[in-house]
């Protein structure tokens, strides 16, 4: 009885340090979100949730690209790789999005970074309420039109734009649709449509020259 009390006490702690970390680095405060993640993930490990243990390392991967530190997320990558191939974290949607991000970062995206995207926003169509799953969208956009490829480019941005609308109809307008459209998913895939707009602007200024 008490160790189940200790248990559910550090799997609460680890929840509420993981919350606040990922709370931290949505507002940049990455020292503050590394601090927190590392808590979180000393409290799932010592209760033997690897589950959750490899969920605050898809977050830790996610903050050492945000914070620019390779080194740290090629060896999370690693990590992550290794668990997804055993089996035991079913989220892989999550590592290929933070995988495409790095690759992004070192300027070394390659055919694999397509088809892994092409899953993640295979599975934005089947969950369309998930918004991190939306970003697939947003990264592929940003792929294509390095590539060239803008009227592919153009087809997936309003794919996306279309299931962000749907979603949008059920947020109802007021803080919380607010709050929503803050999100940086959100807001990544909106700039998208203007940039993508002006780049096939000068394409075409191009071409006719």
């Amino acid at each position: 009885m008490e160790l189940n009390k200790e248990i559910d006490n550090k799997l609460g702690f680890g929840y509420g340090n993981m919350g606040l970390g990922t709370l931290r680095m949505l507002r940049g405060d990455y020292d503050g979100a590394l601090e927190y993640l590392k808590k979180a993930q000393r409290m799932f490990e010592r209760v033997g949730s690897k589950v959750m243990a490899t969920e605050v390392k898809m977050n830790l991967f996610e903050l050492a690209i945000k914070r620019g530190d390779i080194k740290e997320a090629e060896r999370l990558e690693s990590t992550l790789k290794r668990v997804l191939a055993s089996g035991s974290y079913p989220w892989k949607e999550f590592f290929f999005l933070n995988r495409v991000k790095l690759h992004m970062l070192k300027g070394a995206v390659g055919d694999e970074d397509i088809e892994n995207l092409k899953v993640v926003i295979d599975a934005a169509r089947k969950a369309p309420g998930d918004i991190y799953l939306l970003e697939g969208f947003s990264l592929m956009v940003r792929i294509l039109r390095s590539r060239g490829k803008y009227e592919e480019a153009e087809a997936y941005l309003k794919e996306g734009l279309k299931i962000l609308s749907k979603v949008l109809r059920n947020i109802p307008k007021g803080f919380m649709r607010e709050r929503f459209l803050e999100k940086e998913e959100v807001q990544s895939l909106i700039a998208l449509k203007k940039e993508l707009n002006q780049a096939k602007s000068k394409s075409l200024t191009f071409t006719r020259k």
